[in-house]
This record gives C-alpha cells, structure tokens and sequence, in this order.
C-alpha cells in the first residue's frame, strides 16, 4: 500500500510505485505512451556503501519515555495542572515542573 495516499502529486506516487516494485522484485514494464500527457520518469536510486555511514548525535529514547510515563502513571500531571500557579507565562508551572523533574530523573 505504498503510495496510496490521497494528495500525492505523479511524482511522489511514481517514486512509491518504484520502491514497491524494487521491494517485491518486479521487474520494470515498458512505459506506455500516455494519451493525454507523459508519465514521469522513475526516481534514480544509487548504491551506498554502508560501511561508510555513520550515525551522529544519537539519543536515547528509553529513559525519557520511562520517566514521563511515570510521571503520568503516578498523576502529577494533573495535581501540578490544579495546583501551580497560572500567570501570564508562555509555558506553564506544569510544565516546567515536568520537565524540570524528568530532566533529573534522566541526568
């Protein structure tokens, strides 16, 4: 079901049908002459030599997600949203006390 989006433009959907085609092994069909316009042309793909990729700046997911569902498991959200204080600030006591605390919680 690659591609099958409403509100792809030809383009996106002749790069989808591509993938599509190269994941399940298909072999590419002879392109048609279009009545009424030109079917755009496939992508072109390069190979990468992958022992020559890295990844930088990785982050751990875990830890914060550990700490925020324990964060709500446990109700602070709501007892912070009733108790803090509700100025004219752009983010609220609530917030900032989430984060301040799982920032310790994940330090």
């Amino acid at each position: 079901m690659l591609g099958k989006l409403p509100g792809l433009n030809e383009k996106e959907r002749a790069g989808w049908d591509e993938s599509s085609r190269l994941l399940d092994g298909r072999e590419r069909l002879p392109v048609q002459a279009d009545l009424f316009g030109t079917e755009p042309d496939p992508p072109e793909w390069a190979q990468v030599n992958l022992s020559g990729v890295r990844v930088e700046r990785v982050r751990e997911f875990g830890k914060a997600y550990v700490a925020l569902a324990l964060w709500r498991r446990l109700g602070l959200h709501s007892f912070f949203e009733e108790h803090a204080r509700h100025g004219r600030e752009a983010v609220d006591s609530a917030t900032v006390a989430s984060m301040l605390c799982l920032g310790r919680f994940c330090a």
